[in-house]
């Protein structure tokens, strides 16, 4: 058994009881971030939690510990310091009235303990506020009372109990000293929210200690409005202002924080070492261009820029506005981390009409000196080898279509002559295009030519985009294009709606497909339904499904009615085609071949449409002669899909619904976004996602049902303790429970599932007990794998799986169990 007292902390080197410890190191060193314990003992064994090391030293003879800790030097400065300032207010605030004059610099000559305390408490102050801040539909008045109901709380807390100790220690004979420390102690406590006890006072801790970046706002404009004075109706001048959010500052904070510069360094070593995949745009030649004009030692990382417009009133109301919102993303970031919507930045915020007012010259001048800020100087990040310069290009500007097509200066109107942004086909060609023509693709050269015909009605071009002044962007190379709303919200729901019509007399009725609906079983692995398709929309030029539900329905139609229309039928082969079609479109990886498949496939698929509806081709079906392009030069086609950035709304929409300010709102706006990201920024959390485990019981692995078909398959190290069992983990953002299915592998003869049965934990180690399938072979008229239990059994660990993306079973009206893919493998 391991001696308690002979574990010393890793920081201070002073020697504690454990217990003591984890409270010595939580308390003492509360600015450093541990990612991990190491045994000293000889073992070397790492642990990134004390419950972990515990058990350990219960069976090792340990003399110590060591830790490795990740801090910034320059944010830890800058937050010395501003806790310096506030650790003064909050020690003056502690004497109140009673002594006007005490020096806050008193607390720093006292004893350790009370030094330690006093930043300890203020540290938990402000996680708690900067945490209230996080909820986006907390009210900023809201929080006000908040914060003065706790203050009160603890004042009155404190002035029953302080008196109370102080005399139980003075009748204990405790000597003068320490009853002034108590005291002090107490008076801490009361006003240790002295400091954020006013919006004002909170913003300008926060921006001080540089966890709250303000936004900048920039005069776009002027207009004269009336108003009526007691001496009649007056002009006067009224300015208009844009907010944009240094990006140069958010970027330093996001790269800055823990696992952060070395998990994205990691990322990259890896996707240049891969050459069989296009896993990233970094991988791709349009970014190897952009970022040919660097050195080789230079570290340049690539942005993109999103930009729509979002509703912050009521869309149907008489007072219905929009705002334009600027996003950024990263996609330098693990694959984990990139669909985080922290991880999407706001850059600038601005009323949607200021754009017809002013021009677009001024509103997005502030987002293009700030991007050729970042492409030209860079900026100076503090990484664990010391200051790094690193410089951002812009790779991509993202949109759906009709706001790519004005960004980028092309005609908005879809019927016009020329509207395609990548090409100049002239529109009755579109109708019924199937092959890229690559005569009529827009080049620097054309682009040019066109602004000097100025005629739009000839060329599609109405004017210069002003984001040709960021030095690495041209509007001819941005081969940006958006699948949710060419495929959800278009030829997946015209595909659709020829089909139900076409099948609906024929093969089936409307309440036999509406049965089928409600009692469809989707698994675990869908939060999303299908409603019931009414006679109303069926017969109407649209749908009344959104685009996320019209994905779904077309992923189960085939095990729905597969059974029911009969395989050879033009209009079912059509939907077979859109699958595969989806299949590519869908990858978040492909590889180098399946540029090529994709043209084949849409030639294919626009030929059929055509032939077989007798209709024409739709603007949003005539981007997909583009596909091959665009895949083959800036990587997988669902990289540069807008769904992400629109929930990103979300942060500007849902804090619009909690104030009746809109005397300026893109400051109020911009202002709450920033204050939602005070507590990432102060807490230093991982960028990393953590692993989340839900309930749990504690059981003996020998006890679980059908173990003799799998104890040989487990690591010793699980059958001789007790383990966790678990209904549910998340890993890596990704939630798995027993009952989804398994992508464990893929060989010659197809992929290899596996039911999930157990999740078991032993210390941080996370184990999926599966039982596996029995693949029968790919079933084309459905586009799935039908699929047989096994009596076959093993268990593997998530990161050996072939796809982290959990799958489920899906049943048929016959009892018939088939697998989807999500993407082609």
């Amino acid at each position: 058994m391991f001696n308690l007292d002979k574990i010393t902390c890793p920081v201070c080197t002073v020697r504690f009881p454990l217990a003591h410890l984890q409270t010595h190191m939580r308390v003492a060193h509360t600015r450093k971030i541990y990612s991990r314990f190491i045994c000293k003992s000889g073992c070397g064994r790492p642990f990134s939690t004390f419950d972990a090391l515990y058990k350990h030293l219960s069976r090792c003879s340990v003399d110590g510990i060591s830790s490795d800790t990740l801090e910034s030097d320059e944010s830890k400065d800058s937050c010395e310091s501003a806790e310096a300032s506030g650790e003064s207010e909050l020690a003056a605030g502690a004497q109140g009235s009673e002594e006007s004059n005490f020096d806050g610099k008193a607390i720093e000559s006292n004893v350790l303990g009370n030094a330690e305390f006093a930043s300890t408490i203020k540290s938990f102050s402000d996680e708690f506020v900067a945490r209230l801040y996080r909820k986006s539909s907390l009210p900023r008045n809201h929080i006000q009372g908040i914060v003065e109901d706790v203050m009160c709380l603890l004042s009155k807390c404190c002035d029953y109990l302080k008196p109370q100790v102080v005399q139980t220690l003075n009748d204990f004979s405790g000597t003068q000293n320490n009853l002034n420390e108590i005291s002090k102690s107490f008076d801490l406590v009361k006003n240790c929210m002295l400091h954020l006890s006013t919006d004002y006072k909170r913003n300008l801790y926060f921006a001080r200690c540089g966890s709250l970046i303000l936004p900048v706002p920039h005069e776009v404009g002027s207009t004269n409005e009336s108003k009526r004075t007691r001496g009649g109706t007056v002009f006067k001048k009224l300015y208009h202002y844009v907010h944009s959010v240094p990006l140069r500052a958010v970027l330093k904070c996001i790269l800055e924080l823990p696992d952060a510069f070395s998990s994205v360094q990691s990322h990259i070593a890896s996707l240049e070492s891969n050459d069989k995949t296009i896993d990233n745009f970094m991988q791709c030649p349009l970014w190897k261009s952009k970022k040919s004009g660097y050195s080789a030692d230079d570290i340049v990382l690539p942005l993109f820029v999103f930009i729509d417009d979002c509703q912050y009133n009521n869309a149907l109301g008489s007072h219905s506005k929009s705002l334009g919102a600027c996003y950024t993303s990263l996609p330098f970031l693990p694959e984990e981390c990139q669909s985080t919507l922290d991880n999407i930045i706001l850059a600038l915020l601005y009323k949607s009409c200021y754009r017809k007012m002013f021009g677009d010259d001024k509103i997005f001048d502030p987002l293009i000196a700030e991007l050729t800020f970042l492409e030209k100087e860079g900026i100076l990040v503090s990484t664990e080898h010391g200051l790094q310069r690193v410089f951002f290009v812009t790779g991509l500007l993202l949109g759906d279509n009709k706001g790519l097509n004005s960004l980028l200066g092309f005609t908005e109107c879809f019927t016009a002559n020329h509207c395609c942004r990548f090409c100049k086909s002239h529109r009755n060609t579109m109708h019924y295009q199937s092959v890229e023509d690559p005569s009529t693709l827009r080049t620097l050269e054309s682009y040019n030519a066109d602004l000097i015909t100025n005629d739009v009605s000839l060329t599609g071009l109405k004017y210069e985009s002003v984001f040709n002044k960021v030095p690495s962007f041209h509007v001819t190379s941005n081969l940006a294009v958006d699948s949710f709303h060419d495929l959800a919200e278009g030829a997946c729901h015209n595909v659709l709606r020829h089909l139900l019509n076409h099948c609906i007399p024929n093969y089936f009725t409307l309440d036999i497909l509406n049965d089928r609906l409600n009692l469809f079983d989707y698994g675990p692995c869908e939060t999303n339904r299908v409603p019931e398709i009414t006679e109303k929309s069926l017969s109407s030029d649209k749908l009344k499904l959104s685009g996320s539900e019209t994905l779904l329905f077309i992923k189960i139609l085939g095990i729905l009615i597969g059974d029911l229309v009969p395989p050879n039928d033009p209009y079912w082969k059509l939907y077979l085609k859109l699958r595969e079609l989806l299949d590519i479109c869908q990858s978040k990886s492909v590889s180098i071949s399946q540029p090529k498949s994709l043209r084949v496939i849409v030639e294919e698929f626009n030929t059929m449409y055509v032939k077989i509806t007798g209709d024409t081709l739709k603007p949003k079906m005539h981007n997909f002669l583009h596909y091959a392009r665009v895949l083959e030069n800036c990587g997988p086609i669902q990289s540069m899909a807008v769904a992400r950035f629109e929930a990103k709304h979300k942060d500007i929409t849902v804090p619009a619904h909690t104030t009746s300010s809109r005397v300026n709102p893109t400051l109020t706006f911009s202002m709450r976004h920033q204050l939602s990201l005070c507590y990432r920024f102060m807490s230093k959390q991982s960028i990393l996602p953590k692993v989340e485990f839900g309930p749990s019981e504690l059981v003996s692995v020998s006890d679980l049902d059908n173990f003799e078909l799998f104890d040989r398959s487990l690591p010793q190290l699980f059958l001789d303790s007790q383990l966790l069992s678990l209904k549910w983990v998340n890993i890596k953002g990704t939630l798995y429970k027993p009952g989804m299915v398994l992508l464990v592998n893929a060989n010659e003869h197809g992929p290899v599932f596996g039911e999930l049965c157990y999740i078991l934990v032993h210390e941080e180690t996370v184990l999926f007990v599966f039982c596996y399938f029995l693949n029968l072979g790919y079933s084309e008229p459905v586009h799935a794998f039908p699929v047989c239990k096994s009596q076959r059994w093993s268990c593997i660990e998530p990161s050996a799986m072939y796809d982290p993306h959990p799958l489920f079973a899906h049943s048929n009206i016959l009892g018939v169990k088939y697998v989807s893919l999500k993407h082609r493998l």
